[in-house]
């Protein structure tokens, strides 16, 4: 794992962003670091977008905790004691406004699955 990967959720959670069409993801696509699939012998590696020909390689947007609390309605908290974000808007209900992450995952893998349910729930609303 390098140090980027510490910074964002795994592929598996960034794979689950939806997209506009193939390689265009409809949120995040302006995230600092993707997800990129470079040679069979490097596999998938957490890169700067910068570094990325995205029109020679499959990529997912790899959003960093501060890029997907930007994109939360009312924000994230973030509890390092505790291992759980929470949703700032308190209109949610309790139970679709807190996420926990396990030890070996950081918080923006857990903030990425709150800002999914948040956003399925507004879609449904």
């Amino acid at each position: 794992m390098n140090s980027l990967e510490k910074l964002v959720p795994p592929l598996a959670e960034c794979e689950k962003i939806p997209h506009v069409r193939e390689r265009v993801a409809k949120y995040f696509s302006d995230s600092a670091l993707v997800h990129a699939y470079s040679e069979p012998d490097m596999g998938w590696q957490v890169l700067p977008r910068a570094m990325v020909d995205f029109n020679d390689c499959p990529m997912y947007p790899a959003p960093m905790l501060e890029e997907i609390e930007e994109k939360t309605p009312g924000g994230i908290e973030v509890n390092f004691n505790e291992h759980y974000v929470e949703s700032g808007d308190r209109n949610l209900w309790r139970e679709s406004a807190i996420e926990y992450w396990k030890e070996d995952e950081n918080a923006a893998t857990a903030a990425l699955r709150l800002w999914q349910r948040i956003r399925k729930a507004e879609c449904e609303g």
